[in-house]
């Protein structure tokens, strides 16, 4: 990442639109630039230090070296696809055929001189006498080239197209995870055995998409079954994918599960905040409104686990720059973010910042009560999951009012509309029970404990 080039643009408060413009350079170019994966050539160079009236040193333009795909102190993303060590390997292979081997007889060069004379003399004579036939050749060559482009258009279209379909059945809840990981994973299998054949830059950067799209709805997948290791592999898996093919959004959103994770499932706040921090970043190239708004969201749920007011709140503000619609369908369901959410982040946040000590914070208990249960009221039915967590939550600020009761209630009914059976919900019910320990005696806990271990 460019950090100088990037803080001269927000300094003059252009956004990377405005930024191109006055260069002279398209879009895409100059957020290479600022990613630090490209660097201009003398002649943009001067047009860049002339937009921005700073010299080369400035913007972070004389050292270059070579910049990583990850943050190095994130762990390094699952490589699902083929490098190129595999395509030196096949050259290395070819050379070998073609030269002697070591420790071999010594070539005679005259002899090598006057085979290789005779087989430009036969060429040339053949290619004489057989004009017609490579006119054909190439004229079935240039079809041969026109046909797999059509064919391969079609095959990605048809994939990226059941991938979106795989993310709305999800969304929708039309089958529990468990069931519907069967149907991605072998949809998964068929892209990447794609993806281990040669293909044309374009048609492999489409493919790449298709696959990182996939991979995040199995960690999503894994992460609703409440196996965070394997779903940590699949948003590494993503995010790789989404970086050759050189798709912010994609990798915003891989490094927001990857935080989500990391939250619950690790409990490695500090881990979850850098991942949150580098999906921000990435964020910033994203044209979704609806994605920076859901990072923001995570992140405020993280300044409240850490206790930290000011970095919650602040989150939050901007958390709340909810498009009323997502204009994009796939986007909505990789996030599942709306005004909705926005206030169950909220109400968890509200929740998480109360003390019981601490009289000034007594206020966020009443006003996540409130704001869980508008988000409750307004809660589509088919997201049977939302439901699940704003109950949990709402339960816990009722545990810390010693309203024992109605939080066994709360807890109960979100155990009742979990009908996908998300083991991440059985979890953090069960943290409710853990809470609800000094009043086990009690009539509805011992009820809540009964239900727990038939589930």
């Amino acid at each position: 990442m460019n950090e100088k080039l990037r803080k001269a643009r927000r300094d003059r408060r252009w956004t990377i639109e405005e930024a191109a413009e006055r260069i002279g350079v398209s879009r895409t170019t100059y957020i290479r630039w600022e990613q630090g994966t490209q660097k201009p050539q003398s002649l943009p160079l001067n047009y860049v230090c002339k937009a921005f009236s700073m010299t080369p040193e400035q913007l972070g333009f004389v050292e270059w070296t070579e910049p990583s795909t990850q943050p190095s102190a994130l762990p390094e993303p699952q490589v699902i696809i083929r490098t190129d060590r595999q395509f030196q390997s096949k050259i290395e292979n070819t050379l070998n055929e073609l030269l002697p081997e070591s420790g071999s007889d010594v070539v005679n060069r005259r002899d090598f001189f006057q085979r290789a004379g005779q087989a430009a003399i036969t060429s040339a004579t053949l290619f004489v006498a057989h004009e017609a036939v490579n006119a054909e050749l190439l004229d079935r060559f240039n079809r041969a080239l026109k046909r797999p482009a059509t064919f391969d258009n079609r095959l990605l279209d048809y994939l990226q197209s059941h991938m979106e379909g795989y993310w709305k059945d999800h969304y929708h809840a039309a089958l529990a995870s468990y069931d519907l990981l069967g149907f991605v994973q072998e949809h998964f299998q068929k892209i990447v055995k794609l993806l281990e054949n040669p293909l044309l830059p374009t048609a492999r950067a489409h493919l790449c998409i298709t696959a990182s799209g996939t991979a995040l709805l199995i960690g999503t997948l894994f992460f609703d079954m409440a196996d965070y290791k394997q779903a940590m592999k699949y948003f590494k898996a993503a995010i790789q994918a989404a970086t050759e093919a050189n798709e912010p959004t994609l990798q915003a959103v891989g490094w927001g599960w990857m935080s989500l994770t990391w939250t619950y499932g690790a409990e490695n706040l500090q881990k979850a905040l850098a991942g949150i921090q580098t999906a921000r970043s990435l964020a910033e190239f994203s044209p979704s409104i609806t994605v920076r708004a859901w990072l923001a969201a995570i992140e405020a749920e993280l300044h409240a686990k850490m206790h930290s007011s000011q970095g919650c709140l602040r989150a939050l503000d901007e958390a709340a720059q909810v498009e009323v619609s997502e204009p994009s369908e796939i986007i909505h369901y990789w996030t599942s973010y709306d005004r909705v959410q926005f206030e169950g982040y909220k109400g968890t946040c509200y929740q998480l910042l109360y003390k019981q000590e601490d009289k000034h914070t007594h206020a966020y208990l009443s006003e996540a009560q409130r704001t869980l249960q508008e988000a409750l009221s307004e809660t589509d039915p088919v997201i049977r999951r939302l439901q699940s967590v704003f109950l949990c939550d709402l339960a816990s600020t009722y545990i810390q009012q010693r309203e024992i009761e109605q939080a066994c209630h709360l807890a109960q009914k979100a155990l009742m509309v979990n009908t996908l059976q998300s083991q991440m919900i059985v979890q953090r019910i069960t943290a409710l029970r853990r809470d609800l320990e000094p009043w086990k005696n009690v009539q509805e806990v011992r009820e809540l404990g009964s239900i727990l271990s038939c589930v």
